[in-house]
């Protein structure tokens, strides 16, 4: 079984090093969910200076993951449309941006609407 899993992995690697944008999307996602995974952690504490309850981080983190999913099918759609290129590089960009003026927040609500729209 192991050995198996060790083949799979070893085909996986070298498809990886013969398709570069393969590696660029992968590394993309692993900057996007390290920064969504670094945050979460920290939320509590960051819930403490506007003076919210641990209720509201619990929102805070679902509505973030709902609000994911329902920008995700017409992403998708709009991505077929226009073409994948302009929407792999725009959306990063929104998540920047909006992950900066989330660090920048000074109140609970407008951090609230700034993780809506990171998402």
């Amino acid at each position: 079984m192991k050995r198996l899993m060790r083949k799979e992995f070893i085909k996986f690697l070298i498809q990886l090093r013969k398709d570069k944008t393969l590696i660029i999307l992968c590394i993309e996602v692993v900057i996007m969910m390290m920064g969504i995974g670094l945050v979460s952690p920290i939320l509590p504490q960051y819930a403490s200076t506007f003076g919210v309850n641990i209720t509201m981080i619990g929102m805070l983190i679902t509505v973030f993951g709902i609000a994911m999913i329902i920008v995700d099918i017409p992403a998708g759609k709009l991505s077929d449309k226009i073409g994948r290129r302009p929407i792999l590089i725009s959306g990063p960009l929104v998540v920047a941006i909006g992950s900066l003026c989330c660090g920048l927040a000074n109140q609970y609500w407008v951090y609230y609407y700034l993780d809506l729209y990171k998402a």
